[in-house]
Parts: C-alpha cells; sequence; structure tokens
C-alpha cells in the first residue's frame, strides 16, 4: 500500500476522528479561558493592596493639621482602601494636635504605613509611633519628644512635670500599643530615663534610621519611592494622594501663633479706633472681622469653644455699656476686661496645658496688648498730621479766643431759676424757662411731665434739675 493511502487510512480510522474532536474541544476552552487565567495572574502579582490612600504630614504640627488628616482618614475609609501610607517630616509642633492625629491612626480598621522621609522629631514620633508598620528613609531620624514652651522670643524653655509625664504617658501607650519597646518611647520624652546600650541618663533618645530597625522602631528602611513600593507589594496598587484643601491651609495659616496675635492685635486697635470715630465705619469693620477669624479658626480646630466665646462676647458687652451707658468706670468694665483677657487666654490653651502653657498664652496677650496701645497711641499724634487726614480729621482747633466754647448757656445765667418739665424726666428729658426749651437731666429722680423744677447746676452743655413744691417757688 502506498504511504498516501496508509494516511488516508489513519484519517478515516473511528478512533483518530474522536481523539482529534477532544482534541478541538480542548483547545478551545483553553482560549476562552486565557483572559480569565491572565486577570487571576495579574490580581495575584498585584499583592493584598489595591488602593492606597497617602496622606502628607509635613511642617510644623498644629491644631489646624489635625482636621485634615482626620478628614483624609474619613475619606479612605470610605473609598474603602487597603492601606494609609502617611509621609511624615516635621521637627514636632503642639502636642494636643498630635494627640489627636495619633488617636485617628490608632483607631482605623485600615492598615497604616508611616513613612519617615526625613525627621519625625517631637510630636512627629508619637505620629509615627502610632502607625501598624514604620518605614523609613535611610538618614532619617526619629525622637526628642521632650515637650517644650516656646517663647514669642523664639527660645525654648522645659515645660513642668505635668505636661512631660502626660507626653511620657501617651508615647508609652502609643508604643504597647503597636507591640515596641515602651521604654524607648518613654525615653525619647524624659531624659531621666536611661537604657543600657541605648540611651544615657540626662539625655533625651534620638535614633538614626539604623539604630530605629535594629531596636524594632522602624520595620524597613528604603531610599526612595520605589523601593517602599516594592517592599509592601505595592507594585501594581494604586496611590491616591490627599491634599489639603484651601480651608484647611487657611485654618492652619490663621492658627498659627504668630498670625494670631497679629489678628488680636488689629482687631483691638481697630475697635478702638472705631471709638474715636462718629457712627460706624471701616476700622470697626475690620476690627469686628480680624477677632471672627480669630476666634472662628480657633473654633474650627477646637482650641476655642463655646464658653471661650461666650466670655469673649459677654466682656466686650460689658465694656461697651460701661463706654457709653454707665458713668465712670466701675464694675462693669472691670468685670468685662476680666471675661475678654479670660475669653482670649483659654482660646490659646489645649485641654491638657499646664502652667507653661499658661504662662506663654499670657504673654502673648500682653505682647499683644502692648503692640496695640502702642500704635494707638501712635495714631492719635501722629495720624491727625498726615497729608491725607484734613478731609476725615477736624483740623482747627475750637479755640475760646477764635469764638469757639463748649459751654452754650454761659449768657443765659439759668442757675435757681424755675421752669417746669414738658416731658418725663427719667432721668432726662425737657423743660421749659422763661419761654425756652432746654435739654436737662435729674440727679437720678424720675419727674413726671407738668412738675415745677429748678435748675441746680450748669456745666457746659448739661444742665441738672431738681423737682420743688409749688409753694417753694
Amino acid at each position: 500500500m502506498s504511504l498516501s493511502g496508509n494516511v488516508l487510512g489513519i484519517v478515516t480510522h473511528s478512533g483518530f476522528r474522536k481523539r482529534l474532536g477532544l482534541l478541538c474541544i480542548l483547545t478551545s476552552l483553553l482560549m476562552s479561558t486565557a483572559p480569565l487565567l491572565d486577570g487571576f495572574i495579574a490580581n495575584a502579582d498585584t499583592g493584598e493592596a489595591d488602593l492606597i490612600v497617602e496622606i502628607p504630614i509635613h511642617g510644623t504640627i498644629e491644631m489646624g493639621l489635625a482636621p485634615f488628616v482626620q478628614r483624609a482618614i474619613r475619606e479612605a475609609e470610605d473609598m474603602a482602601a487597603d492601606a494609609l501610607l502617611l509621609r511624615v517630616d516635621t521637627f514636632g509642633g503642639r502636642i494636643d494636635a498630635a494627640v489627636r492625629i495619633r488617636d485617628a491612626i490608632l483607631h482605623t480598621e485600615i492598615p497604616s504605613v508611616i513613612w519617615v522621609e526625613g525627621r519625625a522629631i517631637s510630636a512627629g514620633a508619637l505620629i509615627t509611633l502610632a502607625g501598624e508598620t514604620v518605614i523609613m528613609n535611610e538618614g532619617a531620624s526619629i525622637g526628642a519628644a521632650q515637650p517644650v514652651q516656646v517663647t514669642p522670643t523664639g527660645k525654648a524653655k522645659e515645660t513642668g512635670e505635668k505636661t512631660v509625664s502626660y507626653m511620657r504617658g501617651e508615647m508609652r501607650a502609643t508604643a504597647e500599643a503597636r507591640d515596641r519597646d515602651p521604654r524607648i518611647a518613654e525615653a525619647m520624652v524624659d531624659s531621666d530615663i536611661a537604657i543600657d546600650g541605648i540611651s544615657e541618663e540626662g539625655k533625651l533618645l534620638t535614633l538614626t534610621s539604623e539604630e530605629a530597625l535594629d531596636l524594632d522602631i522602624a520595620d524597613h528602611l528604603v531610599s526612595n519611592r520605589k523601593e517602599l513600593r516594592e517592599i509592601m507589594g505595592w507594585t501594581r496598587a494604586e496611590i491616591r494622594q490627599i491634599e489639603p484643601m484651601w480651608s484647611e491651609q487657611m485654618v492652619r495659616f490663621l492658627t498659627h501663633p504668630i498670625l494670631a496675635g497679629l489678628l488680636l492685635s488689629i482687631g483691638g486697635l481697630a475697635l478702638l479706633l472705631e471709638i474715636r470715630t462718629p457712627g460706624l465705619g471701616l476700622p470697626g469693620i475690620i476690627g469686628v472681622l480680624a477677632l471672627a477669624l480669630y476666634f472662628g479658626s480657633h473654633y474650627l480646630v477646637n482650641l476655642a469653644g463655646n464658653v471661650e466665646v461666650l466670655l469673649f462676647l459677654g466682656g466686650l458687652l460689658l465694656i461697651i455699656l460701661e463706654v457709653f451707658v454707665i458713668p465712670g468706670f466701675g464694675a462693669a468694665g472691670i468685670i468685662g476686661a476680666i471675661l475678654v483677657v479670660l475669653g482670649l487666654l483659654l482660646s490659646r490653651i489645649s485641654p491638657h496645658g499646664g502652667s507653661g502653657d499658661i504662662r506663654g498664652a499670657l504673654l502673648m496677650l500682653i505682647c499683644s496688648f502692648l503692640f496695640t496701645a502702642g500704635v494707638f497711641i501712635a495714631l492719635l499724634k501722629y495720624l491727625p498730621e498726615a497729608k491725607w487726614m484734613p478731609g476725615m480729621v477736624l483740623a482747627n482747633n475750637q479755640d475760646p479766643n477764635a469764638g469757639f466754647h463748649a459751654d452754650q448757656h454761659r449768657d443765659l445765667n439759668l442757675m435757681d431759676k424755675i421752669g417746669h418739665s414738658i416731658t418725663d424726666l427719667r432721668p432726662a428729658g425737657t423743660i421749659e424757662v422763661d419761654g425756652s426749651r432746654f435739654d436737662v437731666i435729674t440727679m437720678g429722680d424720675y419727674i413726671d411731665v407738668g412738675k415745677t423744677v429748678k435748675i441746680i447746676e450748669v456745666r457746659g452743655n448739661r444742665i441738672v434739675v431738681e423737682e420743688i413744691e409749688n409753694n417753694k417757688a
């Protein structure tokens, strides 16, 4: 039989045809499931984290930063993110702001990764210890978390034992929550804590990235973002950055200690100028806006609450009543001044603040008040002489030699004159004497209309009367 005949016999054989059909079916199935296999392999390469939310924590840790971090974590929870990546590079800041950020990191169910890009000093160390995983750049550092009080001159002073003890407890509790050595965390706060081979007594503990890795404070070291993604298995994951909104940036700007003091000075100065200006003018509007920005920004970051705002407004109202309604300067003015100072003072003190925070806030207020008083006196002295002021300020003195005098009744000889009230005097009102009408005031008594009165004092535009009986007139 020829070769072609043999091939034709094999092909036409029933067993071969069955095998060939089965092979075709298997090939079709493999081709149809290839995309599913490719997708499964791709998903397996991405690791567990598909969506990573990145939050920057840079610069000074102040009360305006805490609401941003809290909002960013809430948004990550709403997006069902697989992990948080918090980039830290800070020399520290306010303890209360760091505590709020620390609490937000500890209480979220999303795994948190802290990436120390440069420094995690002071309050930054507390935030770093709150992360489940700590990754540090080569050459980064962490520690030196002892609380200090920064004076208006820029010098740093140690705080009292109360604040140090509070910070030590926060660092210890945070380290314990993440299974890190609490003694190392405490040594970053308290120089009295000594650890053999790690820290000496009398010196605060600050660790380099290599030291932090050896002591299990850090979990990994990297030199760039690519290495971080490879270590965490995020090579194919989406990293979505959340940046502060303009309103959050504005609040951080307004709550800065220097600008906060400047807002107080501008507000106080503008209100003092408004008192010297008749009617409601530009100084009054500027003063109200400056104080509204001060309390509004502090209210949003939970430094100032309803109590502080009510204390300030109540004190301001008493001062206004003392100046415009109640004669002299008495209890209302003193109480009002105390309430204003108390409201401003409490708006700058954190809930756990000790005597150091109180002294710092009080010193800021004193500097602000002295600056306001100095500028106000200078404006009263030199502003009327400015070339552009004649249209706003009276340029000529009301010299008596030029015919000006405040006493409009000096030539009327009204003393001991008898008249009758044509309106109720409660205690101010109008009387008629010799056919002329005069605005008068009593010594505090109420006198009904139609009563006989006698003028007992004339001083400038002020006429004082008393009621007399008709038979004594």
